[in-house]
């Protein structure tokens, strides 16, 4: 999985480690930690590659209730994520949530 950091201020973020995980529909079903530093510059963005772990019962949570209840629509997700840095400030946490449009055309 690929994240895209944007780093918004005047001074570049030194991050040693990230932790995250995806919910969809209610459901964690990945999840993942990464040691690898990357700095992101000041005004600037960076992509970290990430590897992922499928959560099981996240995953068959959501199976069961896709066959319950159908989509209507998209599916929501929730990404969390700790950016741990060394020195002044310690972890930035950072959520985001929205919909997958399963009907969108590449």
């Amino acid at each position: 999985m690929k994240l895209r950091i944007v780093n918004p201020s005047s001074i570049a973020l030194d991050i040693d480690g990230i932790a995250y995980d995806v919910s969809i529909r209610g459901s964690k079903v990945l999840s993942g930690v990464s040691n690898d530093a990357i700095s992101v510059g000041a005004y600037s963005e960076s992509v970290a590659e990430l590897e992922v772990a499928e959560g099981m019962f996240g995953s068959l949570a959501l199976v069961r209730d896709l066959m319950s209840n159908p989509i209507e629509g998209g599916l929501p997700y929730k990404l969390n994520a700790k950016l741990s840095r060394s020195g002044i400030g310690g972890a930035i946490r950072v959520s985001k949530e929205g919909t997958i449009d399963l009907n969108a055309r590449p």
